[in-house]
């Protein structure tokens, strides 16, 4: 039985906001229009609606935005930054939303041009191919998606050596497809090398270690070892109170794999004490989005089903389900 996924949704907000403001502000080549260009000035505009659409949850409007943008910036040629930057951003968009299958198409033109711009050995063409990759994994086009990790890594061992951050980041997801494959053994060894050398790159409570222990805890439980995946989500919980307390999504993530380790062992009391205080955090403070909130939900009612406690279950479905058809987060909490 392969467990369930990290979720990760607050963190791929964040970071696909960045993407975006990356995108607004890219590099200007030598042959782009001038900036107070008409073309440049609507690219520019759609990419700040688009970040703050993102920002408010409202993916729908942020997609349809980040979609206009690629329109303007493909009159910038097939080379440029900004193109590139867009694509990218589109790519964020749809993995938010989970359209791993619209995203592949963008993603692979990335790869394209980064490829013609760079060269096929360039670390910027590994960030495209791990991204390919992980739309092609949660498409579950495992065989796919081996092959973009593992040239993705040979490139980031070559060019900046085994124990760049990189390096750790490839070998998490790699650990996480082998995990999904049921190649228990390969993902233990792939999990834990990551989360050595992301140890050592970023500090022991960084959210990229925190998150490797995450899957390592997921890897863990599927082994069987249910001690051994609460001590990992417990270790990553800790090293994100330290570190990232500020971030709600982040910590009500950790809180729902603690309380997942609890509840496979049998921890009932446990686990719905870090349920509620997950949920808790999504009253106030950083808004959740709508997707870590009903993932949240959904837990905490699978346990409230196991206890025959079935009309509080259906609140919370009912409270998931509400999450998920939600623009923005903060009337799901309401």
């Amino acid at each position: 039985m392969v467990p369930s996924r990290p979720v990760r949704i607050g963190w791929t907000a964040i970071l696909a906001c960045m993407v975006l403001g990356l995108a607004i502000q890219g590099a200007e080549p030598a042959a782009a229009p001038p900036p107070e260009s008409l073309q440049d000035r609507a690219w520019q505009a759609h990419m700040r609606l688009a970040k703050e659409a993102f920002q408010r949850h409202d993916y729908a409007e942020a997609e349809a935005e980040v979609q206009a943008a690629v329109k303007s910036a493909q009159d910038f040629g097939p080379q440029d930054e900004r193109l590139i930057g867009t694509l990218s951003s589109l790519v964020a968009v749809y993995a938010a939303q989970a359209k791993y299958a619209d995203a592949e198409s963008p993603a692979r033109r990335v790869v394209e041009i980064q490829e013609k711009v760079r060269g096929a050995e360039d670390p910027e063409v590994a960030v495209a191919l791990n991204d390919l990759a992980k739309c092609c994994k949660e498409q579950g086009k495992f065989a796919e998606a081996e092959p973009l990790y593992k040239r993705a890594l040979a490139i980031i061992e070559k060019a900046k050596g085994p124990q760049e951050a990189q390096a750790g980041m490839l070998l998490s997801s790699l650990g996480e497809l082998y995990r999904d494959q049921g190649k228990l053994d390969e993902a233990d060894r792939a999990c834990r090398r990551a989360l050595a050398i992301r140890e050592k790159a970023c500090g022991p409570c960084s959210y990229f270690t925190t998150q490797t222990l995450h899957v390592l805890g997921t890897i863990c439980a599927a082994q069987g070892k249910l001690a051994d995946a609460e001590a990992a989500h417990r270790r990553a919980l800790d090293g994100r109170k330290k570190s990232l307390g500020w971030n709600r999504p982040v910590m009500m993530e950790s809180m729902a794999y603690v309380a997942d380790a609890c509840k496979a062992q049998g921890k009932f009391g446990e686990a719905e004490t870090l349920y509620k205080q997950a949920l808790a955090m999504a009253e106030v403070g950083m808004e959740p989005g709508p997707a870590i909130l009903a993932t949240v939900c959904e837990k905490y009612a699978d346990l409230l089903r196991k206890a025959k406690r079935d009309d509080e279950a259906a609140k919370l479905e009912q409270q998931a389900k509400e999450a998920r058809t939600a623009k923005a987060g903060p009337s799901a909490t309401k």
